[in-house]
């Protein structure tokens, strides 16, 4: 019986040691599945947090592709606003030289129509002697 009871004691003492190793690699499989779960939500995380970078950088880049087309259209108006202003001044200057050019010819229009009126005048003076002359003769 003697050696029955070592043998029971034994098989307790490895029963006991079993438990306990059972036990530990329970325990550490338990902190291995939680940090397992917690790189898992850590890596959701970073996924999340790279989406959500990547549709402010797209966004980001957007608006600077807008403000660079805004620009551009912006320096192109006034590119045309300047040569639109030139062409004004050009346009001006056309006006003043054609304007003097309408005061020359009403100037000639005038001084020929007292001309006309003067030629007329002569003319009649003329006509009226002629007149006179022709009534002399016959008289």
């Amino acid at each position: 019986m003697l050696q029955v009871s070592k043998i029971a004691i034994v098989s307790e003492q490895m029963r006991k040691n079993f438990s306990e190793k059972l036990r530990q690699a329970l325990g550490d499989n338990e902190t291995m599945t939680n940090a397992q779960f917690n790189d898992k939500m850590r890596q959701a995380l970073s996924n999340h947090t790279i989406a959500y970078l990547q549709d402010q950088f797209r966004k980001l880049y957007d608006a600077l592709d807008n403000i660079s087309s805004d620009k551009k259209a912006g320096d192109d108006m006034a590119f045309k606003i300047k040569e639109l202003e030139q062409e004004k001044v050009i346009l001006t200057k056309q006006v003043a030289i054609l304007q003097e050019e309408v005061n020359v010819y009403m100037n000639e229009r005038d001084r020929f129509r007292e001309d006309t009126k003067e030629i007329i005048a002569v003319k009649h003076q003329i006509y009226m002697e002629k007149l006179h002359m022709s009534i002399k003769m016959v008289s």
